[in-house]
């Protein structure tokens, strides 16, 4: 038992009218995704794709209506298929296997669709990948999460529009 973990209560919760009625008015009945934004998210390396993976499911879940990923052609068909619900982007990569620049022009086709746009988990720090999310965030005022390795102050100088940082302590 860790003594740092709270304790929780152990009991069985059901679900009411009463808990389920202020849920129920989030949203219209007759509204559809794309009434609640598209959420582009750009990560992953060949090294670390995973945390581009959790990124996107963890925007899945927050009630977000699109969600489009960009992700390393590498992985870019294993993550269709572990969360096929959002849309996946095969981005081409640099040898290291970090995103390449070559790949930008499959951001600007798309970009007037996104309402927010989410970086940095997975892209490691390689100078080409740095370089392309410099370029993007120069073209963008979307509001934006900057997370993981999108946290250089080059890269966060340049941001137009809102933004949410997330760093952790070793950021």
């Amino acid at each position: 038992f860790n003594q740092h973990q709270p304790e929780f209560e152990n009991s069985t919760k059901i679900l009411t009218d009463d808990i389920l009625n202020p849920m129920r008015q989030m949203r219209p009945s007759n509204c559809d995704k794309r009434s609640h934004g598209h959420l582009f998210c750009i990560g992953g390396s060949r090294n670390m794709p995973g945390a581009l993976l959790l990124t996107v499911r963890a925007a899945l879940r927050s009630g977000v209506g699109l969600v489009t990923a960009f992700a390393p052609e590498s992985v870019a068909s294993q993550f269709a298929a572990a969360a096929p619900e959002a849309m996946w982007v095969p981005w081409p990569e640099t040898p290291d296997g970090g995103l390449s620049l070559e790949g930008q022009h499959l951001l600007r086709e798309k970009i007037s669709h996104a309402t927010a746009l989410s970086t940095g988990p997975g892209m490691g720090i390689e100078r080409e990948t740095q370089i392309l999310l410099r370029e993007i965030l120069k073209e963008t005022d979307l509001p934006m999460v900057i997370d993981a390795d999108a946290l250089q102050p080059e890269i966060v100088k340049i941001l137009k529009g809102p933004a949410v940082l997330t760093p952790h302590l070793g950021e």
